[in-house]
C-alpha cells in the first residue's frame, strides 16, 4: 500500500477516522470485521477503533490498514491535500464574485480527481462536495439524499474552510431537504462565523430578508447600496434582486420592476452568472409583471425564459398560462398547451397546472362533465399549489373555480376551497 511521507496530518486524519465511523455503520459491519483482515489479523482492539472513530489521532498504520480492510483507500500525502484545497479555494472565490465561467472550468478538474480518487476516504467526500456545489450553483442540479446525509455527518467535523463550503451549500440546498430545513436555525447560527466574508454575501442577505419583516429589510438593503465599502457587481446584483423581492411583497410591483432592470443592465453588461441565475431573473420579472397587471410583458419575459433549453417554470407556468387568458389570446394558449409534452415535466406542481389547462381547452364549449371534472380536479389536485403558492396563484385558481360553479350551480365548491385555503 502507498504509505507516502505526510506532515502535520492531524485535521485528514479526524476526518478520515470519522469516515471510517460512518462507512462501518453505513455498511453494517461488525467492530470485530472492521478490525480484523481477512487473513485473521487483527488491526487494532475495540477501544482504538472507537478513539480513531471518534476524532481521536493515532498512528498512520491504523488509517491505511482499517481502510484497506472495509475495501477502501486513503491517503496521508501533504501534494495531494494542498491539491484539493486547491480546487476548493478557487471554489470559494468564484462564488464570491460568481465567475460561472471559471466555475465551469472546475469541474473537468474535479471530473479528473474523482477517477483517480474514487476510492479514498475524505477526498472523494470532499470532490462529492464541490461538484455538488457547482452543478447546484450553474444547472439546480440536486444533490442525492445519500451525499446529503455525508455532509451533514461531516459538517461539525471539518476544518475552517471546508466547514465554510460545508454549511454555505447546507443552506443553499436547506429548503429542498426536510433533514436539512429543520435544522436550518442551527446552520445559520454556526454560518454567523463566515457571514461577513464575501463567500456569505448571498446567504448574509437570506438572513436578512425575511418574508415577514421585509418592511424591515427595505431600508437595510437601500443602506448597502451606499455602504462606505464598495460592492462587487454579484453582490450589487444579490442585493438589487433582493430589494425587488422586498418591494414586490410590499405591492410596489413598478418600483420593484425598475430594480430588476437594473440586474438585467448588469447581466448585459457581462456580470458572469450561470444560465439558471438568467432565468431565474426572468422569470421574476414576468411574474411581477403580471402582478402589475402588465400581461404583454409578462408573457414577452416568461418567453425569453423558455428560450433557454433547460429553462423549468414551475408553479410560475400558472402566471403564464393565465396572461394569455387575461389577454383574451386562448388561441395562442391552445397551440402552447398543445405543443407541452406531460412527460417531459419533472416539477409536480407544474404537471398539475398544466394537465388542468390541457383539460380545459381539450374540448370547446366546455360541457357540465368536464367542468364537474374540473371543478373536482381543482379540489382534490390542485388545491395543494393553489394553498401554497401565494396570494397571486390562489386567486387564478379561485377564478377558475368561480367560473366553472357559477354554470354548474355547484357554489358549495367555492365554500370548500375558501377553507382549504384559509380565504
Amino acid at each position: 500500500m502507498n504509505k507516502s511521507k505526510r506532515y502535520d496530518s492531524d485535521s485528514e486524519k479526524k476526518m478520515i477516522g470519522a469516515l471510517i465511523g460512518y462507512y462501518h455503520k453505513k455498511k453494517k459491519m461488525t467492530i470485530k470485521r472492521v478490525i480484523t483482515t481477512k487473513n485473521g489479523k487483527r488491526i487494532c482492539d475495540p477501544k482504538t477503533l472507537t478513539l480513531i472513530e471518534n476524532g481521536n489521532v493515532s498512528r498512520d498504520h491504523f488509517y491505511y490498514d482499517l481502510a484497506e480492510n472495509m475495501d477502501l483507500k486513503i491517503t496521508l500525502n501533504q501534494n495531494i491535500y494542498k491539491y484539493i484545497y486547491g480546487i476548493r479555494d478557487r471554489i470559494i472565490e468564484n462564488i464570491s464574485s460568481f465567475s460561472a465561467s471559471k466555475l465551469k472550468q472546475e469541474v473537468s478538474i474535479i471530473d479528473e480527481a474523482i477517477i483517480k480518487y474514487s476510492n479514498h476516504l475524505y477526498i472523494k467526500e470532499l470532490l462529492m462536495l464541490y461538484k455538488d456545489i457547482i452543478s447546484f450553483l450553474l444547472y439546480k442540479t440536486y444533490p442525492s439524499k445519500s451525499n446529503i446525509d455525508i455532509y451533514l455527518f461531516i459538517s461539525s467535523k471539518l476544518d475552517t474552510k471546508n466547514k465554510m463550503i460545508d454549511l454555505f451549500f447546507l443552506i443553499a440546498v436547506s429548503k429542498y431537504y426536510e433533514e436539512v430545513s429543520l435544522i436550518k436555525d442551527d446552520l445559520y447560527d454556526k454560518a454567523r462565523l463566515f457571514i461577513n466574508t464575501p463567500m456569505f454575501f448571498s446567504i448574509k442577505l437570506d438572513m436578512i430578508v425575511d418574508d415577514d419583516k421585509l418592511d424591515e429589510a427595505y431600508p437595510f438593503l437601500t443602506n448597502l447600496l451606499n455602504a462606505e465599502y464598495e460592492l462587487n457587481d454579484y453582490q450589487r446584483y444579490l442585493v438589487y434582486n433582493n430589494v425587488a423581492f422586498a418591494l414586490c411583497n410590499m405591492n410596489l410591483f413598478g418600483l420593484s420592476l425598475e430594480y430588476l432592470k437594473r440586474c438585467e443592465l448588469l447581466v448585459d453588461n457581462n456580470l458572469d452568472i450561470s444560465e439558471s441565475k438568467k432565468i431565474d431573473l426572468l422569470k421574476q420579472s414576468a411574474m411581477i409583471h403580471y402582478m402589475n397587471n402588465d400581461y404583454i410583458n409578462s408573457i414577452h419575459y416568461f418567453k425569453l425564459a423558455k428560450s433557454f433549453p433547460d429553462c423549468k417554470l414551475g408553479t410560475s407556468v400558472i402566471f403564464f398560462f393565465d396572461s394569455f387568458e387575461k389577454l383574451k389570446k386562448t388561441d395562442k394558449l391552445k397551440d402552447i398547451l398543445l405543443k407541452t409534452n406531460i412527460n417531459n415535466i419533472i416539477n409536480k406542481r407544474e404537471k398539475k397546472i398544466v394537465i388542468f389547462y390541457k383539460e380545459k381547452y381539450k374540448s370547446e364549449p366546455l360541457n357540465r362533465k368536464t367542468m364537474i371534472f374540473l371543478e373536482d380536479y381543482i379540489l382534490d389536485i390542485l388545491v395543494d399549489v393553489a394553498c401554497s403558492g401565494g396570494n397571486f396563484i390562489k386567486k387564478i385558481v379561485f377564478d377558475n373555480l368561480s367560473y366553472l360553479t357559477s354554470n354548474t350551480k355547484n357554489y358549495s365548491k367555492l365554500n370548500r376551497f375558501k377553507n382549504a385555503c384559509d380565504m
